[in-house]
Formats: C-alpha cells, structure tokens, sequence
C-alpha cells in the first residue's frame, strides 16, 4: 500500500496558519492549544496531542461542551535533507455525525505510520485538501503565514 500525505498546496495553507500564530511544531508540551475565533465561524483548535503529532479542529459550541465538527490528527513529518514537512492525517472525528476513526497506526517511537486503512486514508485526505482550501479563503491567516488581525487567540 502506499501511503500519501496531503496535496503540497494543502499542507502549506495548514502549514501557513499554524505559524500564522507562532505554534511551534517541534517542541511539544502537552498543553500547547490554541484556540482562533472568527465572526461568523466556528472556532479552529489547534494543539499539540504527543510528539510529531498535531489536531485542527472546527468546533461548535453546544453548551457546555465544545463538539467537533471536524477534527483531524496529523502525523507531521520531514524527510531526511528536505525541509518541507508533510501532514499525515492519522485520526478524524466527526461528532455531529458520530463518527470517530483511527485510520492510522503509529510506530512505538510514534514517529512513523506501521499501518493504515487505505480507503479511509484517500477519503480524509480529500477532505483535508478541500477543507485546507476552505480555511484559506476564509482568511483565517493572511498569506504568507501573517496573523489575522480579525481572529482572536486564545492560547491555553
């Protein structure tokens, strides 16, 4: 089987906003979270859930609880002398829908894919390049990887 990330155009619009807002992908602390608000959108989460591993998240509010419309988790890699990094969705969920997968299994050091549902994997990666698209337009960074003055952050 072989294993795809998202489309390059895809993981540099996600690339560009979480460095949009200074969110370090390399050094991880568990509470690392941040939590961007738009009018007229539902919040974006982005946090940090273990080493090399990293969730977007559009969320809505359902009192008390924040409820994922969409979340996926990335594995974020590099490859040996190229600086580009590359997303590897590994997990979505889909509350509204109550739908939650694990479409990736990661090595004991948690830095590499062992396995993966083929399938599942070509359907999220299409969805994430849409959905990359999406957070584009709506201008949730300014282009190339500058802040938003119109969202608000909540670093947690």
């Amino acid at each position: 089987m072989l294993l795809n990330s998202l489309s390059s155009e895809a993981s540099s619009i996600l690339l560009q906003l979480v460095q949009a807002y200074n969110f370090d992908l390399f050094s991880f602390d568990s509470s690392t979270f941040l939590r961007l608000e738009q009018e007229n959108y539902n919040p974006l989460i982005i946090k940090h859930t273990e080493p090399h591993v990293m969730s977007l998240g559009s969320y809505h509010v359902e009192y008390p609880s924040l409820i994922a419309d969409s979340e996926v988790t990335f594995l974020i890699c590099s490859s040996a002398g190229d600086k580009r990094l590359s997303l590897i969705p590994i997990a979505y969920r889909f509350e509204v829908m109550g739908i939650i997968q694990q479409i990736a299994e990661l090595n004991n050091e948690r830095n590499n894919i062992c396995s993966f549902e083929q399938q599942s994997m070509v359907d999220i990666i299409n969805f994430c390049n849409q959905w990359a698209l999406d957070i584009q337009s709506s201008t949730w960074y300014l282009p190339p990887a500058r802040l938003n003055p119109q969202v608000s952050v909540i670093i947690d």
